[in-house]
């Protein structure tokens, strides 16, 4: 899964010609901060809306071998983008959150004409409710830890909720059950309903463990469903090693044929703390 709102920092697209290429990304992000601004404030002087906004412009070049008239094949894209966000009644019990980008996609392609793109679209926009749960009505993102499972904008809600110890995040919802550019009413996602729950329990000091269960409903072909389960822990063995493991399973059904999936992800990171620089 991956966000609407994330882009990779370069597109390796496959070519008919199968010929190798060779990759030339040049990224360049600049961030104007807006400070928060109130039209009145309550008690406690917070701000009763903050605003935030950022400017990225990236830049990729691709070069590839000479094609049959000897001329190398190349392509530049250039993406401009200015994100808005909004964060209405921030710290209150109910507040709300929205998040928008503008951008542009200029594609130039040797022995084609220019290309442009234009794209508002909509990463965020949801109501919340904060005291003994954490609930979301809207479109929202939700990553789970080290994004091994879920990098997604949902439309639907997503609650978290203690239960003693164990910390509970549970969701429902479609990814692009309504449009995601403005102005486009083709670009909703696919007609897959997603339900899911993840319950975290820190046994002790800098040590988690969690149990997964994650559904998907294709509701254009009826019988296409995949339920995923698993078992995960990550932390910190040492001061300066941190772990992780995940391992799933994956059953169901898909265009009439029997799903039978099992994946696992171990590893580590040590950090060399003494040192200035930090290598790891």
């Amino acid at each position: 899964m991956r966000s609407t709102g994330n882009r990779s920092p370069a597109s390796f697209r496959t070519r008919s010609s199968g010929c190798l290429r060779r990759y030339v990304v040049v990224a360049i992000c600049v961030t104007l901060g807006l400070g928060p601004q109130s039209g009145a404030a309550d008690d406690d002087e917070r701000p009763l809306l903050e605003l935030r906004r950022m400017l990225a412009f990236d830049l990729e070049y691709e070069r590839g071998f000479r094609d049959r008239d000897g001329r190398p094949e190349r392509e530049i894209e250039a993406e401009p983008l200015l994100r808005f966000a909004a964060t209405i009644a921030p710290g209150r019990t109910w507040s709300g959150f929205f998040e928008a980008d503008f951008l542009s996609q200029i594609t130039w392609e040797r022995g084609h004409p220019r290309e442009t793109r234009n794209i508002a679209r909509i990463n965020q926009a949801y109501l919340r409710y904060d005291d003994e749960v954490d609930l979301r009505v809207g479109r929202f993102l939700y990553r789970d830890e080290r994004e091994w499972l879920i990098d997604e904008n949902f439309d639907g809600f997503l609650v978290n909720f203690d239960i003693g110890e164990v910390k509970v995040d549970a969701f429902a919802g479609r990814v692009g059950g309504f449009p995601r550019e403005l102005f486009n009413p083709d670009s909703r996602g696919d007609r897959v309903n997603h339900y899911g729950i993840l319950a975290e329990v820190e046994a002790e000091s800098d040590i988690h463990y969690a149990a997964f269960a994650i559904l998907s409903d294709d509701r254009a072909r009826a019988g296409d469903r995949q339920l995923s389960l698993g078992l995960r822990s990550y932390g910190e063995l040492l001061p300066s090693l941190d772990y992780w493991a995940n391992t799933g399973l994956s059953l169901g059904r898909s265009n009439g044929r029997k799903l039978d999936g099992r994946g696992f992800d171990v590893g580590g990171t040590y950090r060399w703390r003494e040192h200035s620089l930090q290598p790891r």
